[in-house]
């Protein structure tokens, strides 16, 4: 007898529909497994057959034929061996082929019957969905994040013994997951004040320009002496993005889902990802890759925050390979099995020591020679620097400025008046008023603004935009034309730095409110791209 169960598999982050096929027949005894499928999905033959034996159901000794198709493509995997073990029972007259119909089936079967979760069962109930399939049979360990995808009947099994129980009482509404149940994920996790910018000292120009990359989406490079504050720089950053849209949400919740990080995705409901990988990360595991691709730190980072501390230790070819994805927002990555692409879209956040002890240009302190400087400098090669659409020297906070944050009010109308020439440059933000909640609502404004302006094309940020559209978007005043041009040859700025130069004006003129760029915005976005100039000073 034949039986058809449907199934899915992951590809990438994206999934595809599968036809399991199962044929018993009278013949010697054997069991084959085609479809051009991996060693995991062969070994499903004897997890399913000992699966059955134990919860009662003998496999009858029969010649058992089981096709994955289409087979044009790989498949690997644990989610084939519950449609397997569907697929047999519906040979045996166990199971209606009927009940089948519309009916999606994944799931990874223990010896003794019982369904362990699976990765990346949130992709397979979407394309479900997309296919116009109506019910989905999951793992009981994945029915919370299958009910993110509305539009479709979840249901949640442990066991096969549930499976068989539930095709003959036909009672599909007793496992049926409440998917009003998942809204809980978008609003587990609350602020972190301990990531406050607020707790940071002095530091106006870094916070300035962090502020500047998060409304734009700009790559931001800090450099400074050892405990200047770079790292908690960083790691505010993402205190000040916009929350997550349902659509970016769902994006990354699929990414995690297929890395086997669903319960780290519950926590990022209102902070984007943030991912900082040491800087002795591998190749594949910064980018992606593997005998079977698994997304890499730069997709867990999409929507997000990627941040590599200590920048100049990173091996430098792994750090070449970060120049594509940061240019075309995906990955691309090729191997026998297939061709697979993940999304890659995330600011990039850097922090390194402008020389081996950390303190030069001071050389009060620094004792490095010009040679161990540049040899320090030499690991970071030039297109990749190019890649950085704001650059940042950050100091040591003078003590004053530490005084006020570790709540020495003495000192406090003193500290106001240092900070008086940095709230006259920014906008009047300034000491207690330069918080993460008052950054936030700059940037939702900026981003609102890049929304609106840009609804009628496929972009959402002043980042994404390309050669024609700064061409209509980036208008400037005749001063501005000729500081851009002044800018362009006196700092010998490559096409790619010239354009990211117009994108970070565009995004502090938006923040100002301003259609259109003066030439306030193009010096100040000068200043902050100049990369050169400020590391060999």
């Amino acid at each position: 007898m034949l039986s058809k169960v449907t199934s899915a598999t992951v590809a990438g982050i994206d999934s595809f529909i599968v036809q399991v096929e199962t044929d018993l027949s009278n013949g010697i005894p054997y069991f084959a497994m085609t479809g051009y499928v991996g060693a995991q999905v062969k070994e499903a033959g004897e997890r399913v057959r000992t699966a059955l034996k134990n919860i009662g159901h003998r496999v009858p000794s029969a010649r058992i034929v089981v096709n994955i198709s289409p087979a044009g493509f790989r498949k690997s995997g644990t989610m084939f061996d519950l449609p397997v073990a569907v697929g047999i029972l519906c040979d045996m007259e166990e199971i209606s082929t009927e009940d089948l119909l519309n009916t999606m089936i994944v799931g990874e079967l223990s010896l003794d019957g019982r369904i362990n979760g699976i990765k990346g069962i949130l992709s397979m109930v979407a394309k479900a969905r997309e296919e116009g399939i109506k019910r989905v049979i999951v793992p009981a360990d994945n029915r919370r994040e299958a009910g993110l995808i509305e539009g479709i009947e979840v249901i949640g099994v442990s066991s096969l013994l549930e499976v068989v129980s539930l095709f003959r009482e036909k009672n599909f509404e007793k496992y049926t997951f409440c998917q009003a149940k998942t809204e809980v994920l978008r609003c587990k996790t609350g602020k972190n004040d301990d990531n406050d910018f607020l707790r940071i000292a002095g530091q106006y120009t870094a916070k300035r320009a962090a502020l500047i990359a998060s409304a734009g989406r700009h790559n931001l490079l800090l450099s400074g002496a050892p405990g200047s504050g770079k790292t908690m720089i960083a790691g505010s950053i993402p205190t000040i993005l916009p929350k997550l849209t349902k659509e970016e949400y769902l994006e990354v919740v699929k990414i995690y889902s297929v890395s086997g990080l669903f319960s780290e995705a519950e926590s990022i409901s209102f902070h984007r990802p943030f991912r900082a990988p040491h800087h002795t990360v591998s190749q594949s595991a910064l980018i992606g890759g593997g005998s079977y691709p698994l997304p890499g730190e730069i997709t867990l980072a999409h929507n997000g925050v990627l941040f590599l501390d200590e920048l100049t230790k990173f091996q430098s070819n792994i750090l070449e390979c970060l120049r594509q994805p940061l240019e075309e927002r995906q990955i691309t990555i090729i191997r026998n099995s297939g061709t697979f692409r993940y999304p890659a879209d995330f600011i990039l956040v850097a922090a390194m020591n402008p020389c081996k002890c950390g303190f030069y240009p001071d050389r009060n302190i620094c004792r490095c020679s010009e040679a161990d400087i540049a040899r320090h400098m030499g690991r970071l090669s030039g297109p990749f620097l190019d890649r950085f659409d704001l650059a940042v020297r950050v100091d040591v906070p003078r003590y004053e400025e530490l005084s006020v944050i570790t709540g020495n009010t003495d000192i406090y109308d003193m500290m106001r008046r240092v900070c008086e020439p940095a709230a006259n440059r920014y906008g009047g933000i300034c000491s207690t008023s330069f918080s993460s909640d008052t950054m936030k609502e700059m940037v939702q404004n900026a981003v609102q603004i890049q929304n609106n302006r840009y609804k009628d094309i496929n972009i959402r940020y002043n980042c994404q935009l390309n050669g024609s559209q700064l061409r209509k978007f980036c208008m400037t005043d005749s001063a501005g034309d000729e500081l851009l041009q002044k800018a362009y040859e006196n700092f010998h700025l490559s096409a790619r730095g010239y354009a990211k130069l117009l994108r970070v004006a565009r995004t502090i003129a938006d923040l100002e409110h301003s259609e259109r760029i003066h030439v306030s915005h193009i010096s100040e976005a000068v200043c902050f791209r100049n990369i050169r100039f400020w590391m060999t000073e």
